[in-house]
């Protein structure tokens, strides 16, 4: 797990995750977050927007793994 990333930036990653899913529609990811989830790789550059990277969907799983042990 990444603790590089806020709280604020996981959630965009749910976000960006259930955009590309289908489940919802896509927003506009603020810059700033977007160039450290890029740099991080968890974010990739796509039609004028990010889209979320197999390693951003890894983050994801590895945090909520982690969520279910701590119950």
């Amino acid at each position: 797990m990444d603790r590089r990333l806020s709280t604020e930036d996981v959630r965009w990653l749910k976000q960006m995750r259930s955009a590309d899913d289908g489940r919802q529609t896509p927003q506009q990811l603020p810059e700033e977050i977007g160039q450290k989830l890029f740099v991080l790789g968890m974010a990739a550059p796509d039609k004028g927007g990010y889209r979320i990277t197999f390693k951003g969907r890894d983050e994801l799983i590895d945090r909520e793994r982690e969520e279910a042990w701590m119950r």
